[in-house]
C-alpha cells in the first residue's frame, strides 16, 4: 500500500509537497500529527497511523481494526482522521475486511441500515445500476432457479444455531431472532424486526473470488457465537444450503470446540446437498 501512488500524474510542483508532506507523515510517530483539522496534517495523521501500525502475521486483515484505532487514538479532529485512515485501509484490504461487530451497529439517517448504507454506496459507485440480481433495489432477490425447495435445520452441535437456504427466510420460525446472510438479499426479504448481519462470500473455490475468506469465515462464526450468547436463535444461510452456510457452519462448531472432521460430517450430513468447496 503506497499513497504515493498517481503522484506522477501531476505537476513537479505538487509531486514535491506531496512527497515531503508523506515523507513527514513516515518519518513521525502519528501522535505528533495533532493540528488534524487542517486537511492536510489530517492525511498526514492518518497516513501515519496506517504506516506505523504493524500488519498482524496470523491474521493481517487485522491490520484494518488496528490502524483506526490507532489514527481515532491521536484525538483532536478524529472523524476526519478515521474517515482519511477508513478510505484508505478500506481499499487496502477491502469491505469484507470490516468486522462484523462494527456493522452491525452501522446506522445512518433517517432509520438507514448499514446494509442499506452499503446498497446506496453501490447505487452511487454504478451510476444508478443495480446488480444483474436487482440488488439492493428489489425487496426480494429472485433466486428460484437456485433455491427451490425450503430448507431449514438445526445446527448438528447447538439447538440455537439453524442452518438453511434462501427460501428459509420466507416462513421463518417465530423463534429465530437473527439472520446472518451468507449472500445478498432483497431489502425487505428478512422480516422486520429481525437482527440481520449480512457477510460478503462469493461462492466460488478460486482464492481471488475471496481475498479475505479465512477473516470472513472466522468473523461470520464468531458473529454467530456473540448473537446466540446474547439470547438469539440464530439462522445461518445463503442461496441453496450447499456451500457457503455448510462453511459457516462448521466454522463455528471448531469455534465452540468441535473437532474439525467431527464437525465437517456433522454439519454435511444435517443438510441435503451440501459440500462446501
Amino acid at each position: 500500500m503506497d499513497v504515493r501512488a498517481g503522484l506522477e500524474h501531476l505537476e513537479p510542483e505538487p509531486v514535491e509537497y506531496w512527497t515531503d508532506r508523506i515523507s513527514e507523515a513516515e518519518a513521525g510517530p502519528p501522535e505528533r500529527f495533532t493540528r488534524n483539522g487542517w486537511v492536510v496534517e489530517a492525511l498526514q495523521a492518518a497516513w501515519s497511523a496506517i504506516h506505523h501500525t504493524p500488519v498482524p502475521t496470523d491474521d493481517p486483515r487485522r491490520h484494518l481494526e488496528d490502524a483506526l484505532a490507532r489514527a481515532i487514538g491521536i484525538g483532536h479532529d478524529t472523524d476526519t482522521v478515521a474517515a482519511i485512515a477508513g478510505g484508505l485501509l478500506g481499499a487496502r484490504w477491502g469491505a469484507s475486511a470490516v468486522p462484523a461487530r462494527w456493522r452491525r451497529i452501522l446506522h445512518g439517517y433517517p432509520g438507514l441500515t448499514g446494509e442499506r448504507l452499503v446498497g446506496l454506496a453501490h447505487l452511487a459507485a454504478s451510476g444508478g445500476r443495480p446488480t444483474s440480481h436487482g440488488w439492493p433495489e428489489l425487496a426480494r432477490l429472485p433466486y428460484d432457479g437456485w433455491a427451490q425447495r425450503r430448507v431449514l435445520v438445526r445446527h448438528p452441535f447447538d439447538d440455537g444455531v439453524w442452518l438453511g437456504n434462501v427460501r428459509a427466510l420466507d416462513d421463518l420460525p417465530e423463534s429465530i431472532t437473527a439472520v446472518v446472510s451468507l449472500c445478498l438479499v432483497g431489502h425487505e426479504q428478512v422480516p422486520e424486526g429481525v437482527v440481520h448481519v449480512p457477510f460478503r462470500l462469493i461462492d466460488d473455490a478460486a482464492e481471488e473470488s475471496n481475498l479475505n475468506l479465512a477473516f470472513v469465515l472466522r468473523d461470520a462464526a464468531e458473529l454467530v457465537a456473540a448473537l446466540q450468547d446474547e439470547g438469539h436463535e440464530v439462522l445461518v444461510h445463503c442461496v441453496a444450503a450447499q456451500s457457503r452456510t455448510p462453511a459457516v457452519g462448521i466454522a463455528y462448531a471448531m469455534l465452540r470446540g468441535v473437532e474439525h472432521d467431527t464437525a465437517t460430517r456433522g454439519v454435511c450430513s444435517a443438510l441435503p446437498g451440501a459440500s462446501p468447496n
